[in-house]
This record gives C-alpha cells, structure tokens and sequence, in this order.
C-alpha cells in the first residue's frame, strides 16, 4: 500500500531517505542518526551467545593427566583442552590433584615412562568408591609398565589434603568405573612404584 509504513520503516536506513514520511520528519530523523556510533561489545559478558564463540573459564577447569601426547595432529592445543581438561573443583586442582601431578612430573623427569589413565567417577549406589560427599570423585591410575598405583579423590576434598592420603585399591576404582585398568600387567598394586611417588610411608 503506498501510503502505509511498515515496520522495517522504521528501522534506521543510512543510505537512503524514507519517501514516505514529510521532509521535515526525515531531516530530524537523519541528524541523530548521523552521530550513531555501535557501542563496542567484544568483551560483554554474553559475548559467546551472540557469535557461537564457546569461551571456557580456566579457573574452574584442570587437566585430567599432566603428560600428554598427541603427536601427528596440527590440532593439538584444541584436541587436548577438550579431552583432557576438565572441571575440577578448585580446592582439589590446587590441593591433592595438583600434588599428584607434580609427584608424577618429577618422577618421569627422571627417565621412566609413566602411564596415566584418569578420569571422572560417577554416583551410583551399587557402586562402592569409598567417596563422602555428594558420592563424585575423580580417579587416576600410573603405571610404569609394571606396576600401578591407584588413587581416589572425593570432589570434596579440602586444599590441603595430601595426595598420599587418596590411595586406593586397583580392583575399588575398577568397580568404581566399570573399566579393567592396565589389563597386561601382573602387579596389581606396586609398593615401588608407590614409594616413588612419594608415598612410601602410606
């Protein structure tokens, strides 16, 4: 209809004049609208909604396994934040978890090769995992090839706890994930192993 005005009317329109409204409308309208300047808003809180951009707070994420490797692939920086970080709690990144990862460290710095595998525990009540708490924890199982050493960490574990303290049997964190952990190896829980890591009083 010709003498009408839509919506997209009245939206602004910097490279042509709206025909339908008086010449005194459009030149108040074209004044303001001369001066619009687009707020800058690539830091705004909601930035990751309004350009797909997934954005990950690292304070509240750790790594699963301190020793990775994924050799052959250009994409390792993305393929190693999406499987092996994780959301741990804060007080168990910076307590035990952090302990153990530094334990593990130190003693592959020396020359051995050291296995980690690792992961989250899910509640389940047929499930004994010997965790307090809302039942959720995280495991990590090292091996030198020979020997494994098991630990169990419950989500709510303050920073200070030692790592020492969350040995675990193979066979509980097995249970506990359902999975059968280093199946080639005889020894199922090494004392050495666990001594190197700086729990051998435990």
């Amino acid at each position: 209809m010709p003498d009408s005005v839509g919506v997209a009317s009245l939206l602004p329109r910097y490279w042509l004049e709206d025909e339908l409204l008086d010449a005194e409308v459009r030149l108040q309208i074209s004044l303001p609208a001369a001066n619009f300047v687009q707020p800058d808003l690539s830091g705004a809180q909601d930035r990751e909604y309004r350009i797909s951009e997934v954005q990950l707070v690292s304070e509240d994420r750790g790594r699963l396994a301190p020793l990775t490797s994924f050799a052959g692939t250009p994409y390792w920086a993305e393929l190693n934040l999406l499987s092996n970080m994780s959301a741990l709690p804060q007080p168990l990144r910076v307590g035990a978890w952090s302990g153990l990862d530094q334990a593990i460290n130190e003693l592959a710095a020396l020359g051995p090769t050291l296995y980690v595998v690792t992961g989250p525990i899910t509640a389940d009540d047929d499930r004994d995992t010997n965790t307090k708490g809302n039942g959720i924890g995280f495991f990590k199982a090292v091996s030198d090839g020979e020997n494994v050493a098991t630990f169990l960490f419950d989500v709510g574990l303050p920073p200070h706890t030692h790592f020492c303290a969350q040995l675990s049997r193979l066979e509980t964190v097995e249970s506990a994930v359902s999975l059968t952990l280093f199946p080639g190896i005889e020894s199922r829980q090494g004392r050495e192993l666990i001594s190197l890591l700086g729990c051998g009083n435990r």
